[in-house]
């Protein structure tokens, strides 16, 4: 008997959690892709612009034939 509810309770935990999971990802998708569509260099608002900027300048490096610091160590 007890093995029966910690079973349900263990099912319904884990479809909770996928469910919080899937929205965060969402959430955190839909900020990234706002944060893209209005990047401006010279102008940085939150980390998340800093992280773009930073990406930004590494694949520009990487395709302008100089490896990146990362790449470097990696």
């Amino acid at each position: 008997m007890q093995t029966s509810w910690l079973n349900r309770f263990l099912k319904c935990l884990n479809v909770v959690l996928f469910q919080v999971i899937g929205d965060l990802q969402k959430l955190i998708k839909d900020l990234v892709d706002e944060h893209r569509n209005t990047f401006h260099k010279d102008d940085m608002r939150d980390f998340l612009d800093v992280y773009l900027k930073q990406i930004t300048e590494e694949k520009d490096a990487d395709f302008n034939g100089k490896r990146s610091e990362r790449a470097k160590r990696e």
